[in-house]
């Protein structure tokens, strides 16, 4: 698994948060999980301080076809770290992205974010639509849903109460072509 360095500060709480994030993603092979790590993210990097957003849409990668994918951003620039382990496990689409950077190959990404194709498919509109508490608290493996995962990488344990008042009027931003470029 990479690990990933913020140039500088190997110790920061930024960098901790993705490699947390990563060893979790990995060792539990959490594939396809896409919309539930772009929720911890987003949880996680807001209480960090960050400028964060939380994204769904149609993303195309070179040699794959269009597929529905959710990620975050920070200060306007990608971070996607499910892309590293798609539904399909033979399926290899790019190395996790900080910062826009895939940080296997140290390159810019190379996925389009927010094409627009055929639309969300019906799993995907009922993430959208969903209620952003109602998803977190929804996760079944563990006892306060995806609020657990958020307190296992965040630095101090926050109380789960008060993060689901805190983002209970949270929404997913639909990126299409339109709105992103």
């Amino acid at each position: 698994m990479t690990k990933f360095y913020l140039p500088g500060t190997r110790n920061s709480a930024f960098a901790n948060a993705i490699n947390s994030t990563l060893s979790y993603i990995h060792s539990l092979q959490w594939s396809g999980a896409c919309h539930a790590v772009s929720s911890v993210l987003y949880v996680v990097f807001s209480e960090l301080g960050y400028d964060t957003k939380l994204c769904i849409g149609e993303c195309k990668a070179p040699n794959t076809k269009v597929f529905d994918h959710s990620w975050i951003t920070i200060e306007g620039k990608i971070v996607d770290l499910a892309i590293s382990k798609p539904l399909d496990p033979n399926m290899y689409i790019s190395g996790p992205v900080v910062l826009d950077i895939d940080i296997e190959t140290g390159e810019n990404h190379r996925i389009q974010y927010g094409v627009s194709f055929v639309g969300l498919s019906m799993e995907a509109a009922n993430v959208y639509k969903r209620s952003f508490v109602e998803y977190m608290d929804g996760y079944p493996d563990r006892l306060n849903g995806l609020w657990d995962v958020v307190n296992d990488i965040l630095p101090k344990p926050t109380d789960i109460g008060v993060l689901r008042e805190k983002y209970r009027d949270t929404k997913r931003i639909f990126v299409t072509e339109e709105k992103y470029h």
